[in-house]
């Protein structure tokens, strides 16, 4: 046994020789570790001669292979070959070698960061110094000479002639100011000691170091200040190359886009708006799978700069057609209970969809009549209602998102079976993003006006912004009406809630509906009515009231005042002299009678008395108010109220000036605001529409 593991290890040993080198053909003395003499001659030279022809029979297939023509043993040669075979290369030419390979790029670059504090993407290298700097680093590092005695006392400035230096600072650039780096100073510094000390003590050859050591560094200066323009010109010329690279495979990007939609049949012209879209101004080449990815996105554009070519050139064709589909449609509505018109869109919203724009989009040639939109028409009840889903998914995905109300419906659900939707709730808030936003600057109610705050999906159903034309308009998307959740508002509704004894994580619209109760502002004066002297103050329903406090940035915890029943009755009578009552925007609830004829409310009591046996007729179910497009004001209501006390002077702990008493509910960083005169008064007639302020009431 011990003879056998000898030889194997005899076998082992002439491989090894073998593979580490032929040159030592003389091995004879390699095998006297392992044996006698004739086990060496015996073994070593079959292993030898085996292993060289093993390598003369591989050598050939290795050469032939396709991984030997990648040049993969490149990365393994020594650093100084590497860079004597790059030192051929131009600057483009070596950042396309680095991109090759993690490892050629962690030789040959640098990360896009500064060498000091390592903060990314710092594009400029100042080559003056041979570094990547932030401003910050170079407010915290840069030395200039004239203050170089003073931050290092005794040092002899020498050394600036020693260490690169640069004259771009950080808030100067000039040829009679020099820049150092800090650490550089430090270094050379000690270096300089290092080398005198050595000449101080007589070393062999210390004064000849120091002096050469002094001419190199010299010289590298010189040649680092002479390579600055040359290094800039050549690093601005590869930017004005990379941008043109890059513009060139945008315009490829964009000219192949160009040629899929022409195979799809449209045009030049229809193809304007989609040149400045993110998918158009990538600098990468369209393929397949990416033209597969963007369409969805640049269709619709492209549809929408057809229609308008479309309309452009046939417009008259297409408002007569859309005068057919506007027909059809309100003859659909008659069929409809008068609840529902609230909630149907636009005909210019039903020319968009789907089966209506094939037709109305035929050739001009085509005389189209009611008997063409007859398919469309069947399938209008079901676009109605797909319509509507997608509306009441994308809020409660909304209220999800930016609510709580679900996880605490699902806390509280065993006190009420079932819970109620959450749509439903009054803390249910909206905003809407639309044109009822115009001109709401100059009514006092901040950046939204009422007719954009909504509660609920019934108000969310029925809230329309946008004209009703359809003759003489283009064919547009039917888009949602873009909504968001007012956090503030449901804030505002949930102290509103509490306050009429009702839970907010349960109470409904309906609910609060159904209480009736009139709200007064704290924080508001009392004021004078033109032609009357006595004072009041302005009574609130509680949708009004969340407008108000959103409007004059009340808090609603002090702001909020439940008012007595006398004062309700008071406000209620008020209320039935809001002009709504007597303009034409009523309707009957049980016929379409007044479908395209709203009447004051007097006559549609008569219509419903004679025509439907109704004497004591109740709104919304015997007739409602028909406003699909909400007023940008509200109708105040007032009741009586005691006159403004001054309040007394208190002067400031922190600062000298004005305060705004309005903005006590506020945060506090507005209640610790302060105004000169001026000031206060042009900020209680911005923000709370005050335009006679009081001293001392408004203002202190």
């Amino acid at each position: 046994m011990v003879v056998d593991n000898e030889k194997s290890e005899v076998e082992a040993g002439g491989e090894y020789v073998a593979s580490e080198g032929q040159s030592n053909e003389g091995s004879s003395d390699e095998g006297s570790d392992y044996g006698t003499s004739r086990r060496k001659v015996g073994k070593a030279s079959p292993a030898k001669k085996a292993k060289m022809f093993a390598l003369s029979k591989k050598s050939p297939v290795k050469a032939g292979s396709r991984q030997k023509k990648t040049l993969s043993l490149l990365p393994t040669m020594p650093l100084d070959v590497l860079f004597e075979v790059f030192s051929h290369l131009s600057p483009k030419d070596i950042i396309n070698v680095a991109r090759t390979s993690r490892i050629f790029r962690e030789t040959l670059m640098s990360k896009n960061a500064t060498t000091s504090c390592g903060v990314k993407n710092i594009q400029t290298v100042d080559f003056g110094l041979l570094r990547r700097l932030c401003t910050t680093c170079k407010k915290a590092h840069f030395i200039v000479e004239s203050k170089f005695k003073r931050r290092y006392p005794g040092v002899d400035s020498e050394v600036l002639e020693l260490i690169l230096y640069t004259h771009v600072g950080t808030w100067s650039h000039t040829k009679k100011s020099r820049f150092f780096w800090e650490s550089d100073i430090d270094r050379m510094r000690d270096k300089l000691a290092e080398y005198e000390s050595n000449v101080r003590r007589r070393r062999a050859g210390a004064v000849k170091a120091l002096e050469d050591f002094r001419g190199q560094r010299k010289e590298m200066v010189k040649d680092a200040q002479e390579g600055i323009q040359e290094r800039n010109d050549w690093f601005h010329d590869f930017l004005r190359g990379r941008s043109k690279d890059k513009q060139t495979l945008k315009a490829q990007r964009i000219n192949a886009i160009h040629a899929k939609f022409l195979e799809l049949g449209y045009l030049e012209e229809d193809q304007y708006s989609i040149r400045w879209q993110p998918e158009c101004q990538q600098a990468t080449l369209l393929s397949n799978q990416i033209w597969t990815r963007i369409r969805p996105s640049l269709e619709p554009i492209v549809m929408q700069d057809k229609r308008r070519r479309l309309e452009r050139d046939t417009g008259a064709i297409r408002a007569g057609r859309r005068a057919i589909v506007h027909a059809l449609y309100q003859e659909y509505k008659k069929t409809l209970r008068p609840s529902q018109w609230k909630c149907l869109p636009r005909t210019i919203d039903i020319c968009a969809m789907e089966p209506f724009i094939k037709v109305l989009d035929a050739d001009a040639n085509v005389a189209v009549t009611a008997i063409h939109f007859e398919d469309a028409m069947r399938q209008l009840p079901r676009l109605l209602s797909s319509a509507l889903a997608r509306r009441k998914k994308d809020a409660l995905a909304s209220l999800k998102r930016h609510t709580s109300t679900l996880r605490r419906l699902r806390r509280r659900g065993q006190r009420r079976s079932p819970p109620p939707n959450p749509l439903d709730l009054a803390t249910s808030a909206f905003i809407c993003l639309e044109s009822c936003r115009a001109s709401s600057s100059v009514l006092g109610y901040g950046l939204y006006p009422p007719s954009s705050r909504l509660f609920g999906w019934d108000e969310v159903a029925s809230h329309e912004c946008r004209r009703d034309t359809y003759s003489d308009s283009p064919c547009k998307e039917l888009d949602p009406r873009a909504l968001k959740v007012s956090v503030h508002n449901s804030e505002v509704v949930t102290a509103i809630v509490q306050a009429v004894g009702l839970d907010d994580k349960v109470a409904t619209i309906a609910d609060m509906d159904a209480k009736d109760i009139r709200f007064g502002c704290s924080v508001c004066p009392s004021t004078l009515k033109d032609g009357e002297s006595s004072w009041c103050k302005v009574g609130y329903k509680w949708r009004e009231f969340v407008t108000h406090c959103a409007a004059k940035s009340h808090a609603p915890a002090t702001a909020l005042v439940v008012l007595s029943p006398e004062e309700v009755a008071i406000i209620k009578e008020q209320e039935m002299k809001d002009p709504r009552l007597s303009q034409e925007l009523w309707t009957c609830g049980h016929c379409a009678a007044h479908l395209n004829n709203l009447q004051k409310r007097e006559i549609v009591i008569e219509h419903l008395k004679l025509t439907h046996s109704t004497d004591s007729p109740r709104e919304p179910e015997d007739l409602f108010l028909f406003e699909r497009h909400r007023p940008k004001d509200i109708f105040e209501a007032t009741y009586p109220a005691p006159p403004p006390v001054p309040l007394p002077v208190i002067p400031h702990a922190r600062a000298k000036g004005r305060h705004c008493v309005c903005c006590g509910g506020g945060t506090r960083e507005e209640r610790n605001r302060t105004f000169n005169l001026r000031g206060v008064l042009s900020h209680l007639a911005e923000k709370h529409d005050i335009t006679d302020p009081i001293e001392n009431f408004h203002y202190r």
